[in-house]
C-alpha cells in the first residue's frame, strides 16, 4: 500500500491516524467485546472526521482490498470487508 504524498502530508496523515488509533484503543478498553468483531490479520482503518485524511485512508483500504486482504473500518460504525 502506498500513496504519493509530501513529507508534510505524510506527517498529517500519520498524526491524524495515530490520534484516531489512540481514541479507538481507549474505546476498546471500555468495550473489550468489540475486539472480537475485528478478524485476525485485518488492516484497520480509522474514520477521523478529516475529509482529506479519510480519503487517503480510503485509497489505502482500496489497495489492500484489491490484494484480497480484509479491511476493517473503525469509527462510527465498525464495518468489515474481505
Amino acid at each position: 500500500m502506498s500513496l504519493s504524498l509530501s513529507p508534510k502530508d505524510y506527517e498529517r496523515l500519520g498524526n491524524a491516524n495515530t490520534a484516531a488509533a489512540c481514541d479507538f484503543i481507549e474505546y476498546l478498553l471500555d468495550n473489550p467485546d468489540q475486539l472480537a468483531t475485528i478478524p485476525n490479520g485485518s488492516h484497520v482503518f480509522h474514520r477521523t472526521g478529516d475529509p482529506w485524511v479519510d480519503e487517503q485512508n480510503r485509497i489505502l483500504a482500496a489497495q489492500a482490498e484489491e490484494k484480497g486482504e480484509t479491511v476493517v473500518w473503525v469509527g462510527s460504525p465498525v464495518t468489515t470487508s474481505s
